[in-house]
């Protein structure tokens, strides 16, 4: 057995298995709608969304009280219309290569006259997100709604 910190991190397994699976994934073509990374953005999108946007209000410094900031998020829950993209969002859509476009298997294909036929391409949920912004579903706003107080004492201390 050999303990932690007892030997070289190039000989750490841990490190190696997953510079491994890297290297894998980045040479694999997954199949469309699987790709990890995708699923993981596609089902925090919202939540990471309406916090950024409620964390701008806590570090606006006009905003002066917890009541004014509960005020203000108020207006933002009640607002029900789509939220723009936080601008790091689509950097990481962007650092992640999110596919704006794939091959949409559950139509139709359509016929070349020559070869095999040919899928439609179908936009993915990114270019929605992009273009109209992201849709927030009523037990996110509940989520953070809750988390307002500590929100608040984390940007502010107070």
């Amino acid at each position: 057995m050999t303990f932690s910190g007892a030997y070289a991190t190039a000989q750490d397994p841990r490190i190696n298995t997953e510079a491994s699976r890297k290297k894998l994934t980045g040479n694999v073509d997954l199949i469309p709608g699987q790709d990890p990374f995708e699923a993981v953005v596609y089902a925090n999108i919202a939540y990471n969304t309406l916090l950024s946007h409620v964390e701008n209000v806590a570090a606006d410094q006009r905003v002066k009280t917890l009541a004014e900031f509960r005020q203000r998020c108020d207006a933002i829950f009640q607002s029900g219309r789509p939220l723009p993209l936080d601008p790091d969002d689509v950097s990481l859509a962007r650092i992640l290569n999110l596919d704006h476009f794939e091959k949409d298997y559950d139509a139709r294909p359509m016929a070349t006259g020559v070869g095999l036929p040919v899928y439609p391409m179908k936009s993915m949920p990114i270019v929605t997100f992009l273009k109209d912004g992201v849709k927030i579903p009523p037990d996110v706003v509940t989520q953070v709604r809750a988390q307002l107080p500590e929100i608040w004492l984390a940007w502010r201390g107070q």
